[in-house]
């Protein structure tokens, strides 16, 4: 159910990027990946070797910080992305571009 709800969310960003773009909206999805918030921390340090596990899952060798996703929450609504819309950014260290 995840992914299907998560897919919705996504083509739901497309879909509505469409029909405002000629009103002067922008619609964009920020979609974080392993991001190292205190919530997380708090699960998994009590095994040290899940924790670094956690990181390694990513091509970068650590997990995002929430002001990663912020970094590139405040791009998207700036007027430097004047021109992006309908985009479903990633922030995750490229995790979602591996295959496989």
């Amino acid at each position: 159910m995840y992914s299907a709800a998560k897919a919705g969310v996504n083509q739901l960003t497309v879909s509505l990027a469409l029909a405002y773009a000629a009103d002067g909206i922008r619609v964009n999805a920020v979609l974080p990946g392993l991001i190292e918030t205190p919530m997380v921390t708090a699960q998994v340090t009590s095994d040290p070797a899940a924790l670094a596990a956690r990181h390694a899952r990513s091509p970068t060798g650590r997990m995002g910080s929430p002001r990663d996703v912020a970094n590139a929450s405040v791009f998207l609504a700036s007027d430097r992305a004047a021109y992006v819309n309908g985009v479903c950014l990633p922030v995750d260290g490229g995790l979602s571009a591996r295959c496989g």
